[in-house]
């Protein structure tokens, strides 16, 4: 039997609030209802390419304007965790395979992601 869970956490820095949506799809790809509505914003996504050197999760150099929603979903059978520019296999938020991480986040703060080895497919979602 397949179970879907879904955890929200509130992290609170300086003059910043980090909204995390930590979900486990099961293996299967699914989006939450919420994330296919923000969908229906402005939306840029790619798939990125993410190795044992932090890679910055956005679309493209710079981040979307007014951007509101940051998506992040493993896309393969290894795990990867994600933290600032400085993140490590040792010190990052674990996102388990096809597992996905729904942030609330400013178009100024940086999401990197990291894997322990190899090379490993990473979809992200900007929405404003």
């Amino acid at each position: 039997m397949d179970t879907q869970w879904s955890t929200v956490s509130r992290i609170t820095g300086d003059d910043e609030i980090l909204s995390v949506d930590v979900t486990n799809n099961c293996g299967k790809n699914r989006l939450s209802t919420e994330t296919v509505n923000r969908f229906q914003s402005q939306c840029i996504h790619t798939v990125k390419q993410v190795s044992n050197t932090p890679t910055l999760m956005q679309v493209n150099a710079t981040p979307l304007e007014n951007r509101r929603y940051l998506t992040i979903q493993n896309q393969s059978d290894n795990q990867i965790r994600v933290g600032n520019s400085t993140v490590s296999w040792s010190n990052g938020l674990l996102i388990f395979p096809f597992g996905t991480l729904n942030l609330a986040v400013s178009e100024t703060i940086e999401i990197f992601a990291v894997a322990e080895t190899g090379t490993i497919n990473v979809f992200v979602a900007e929405v404003s």
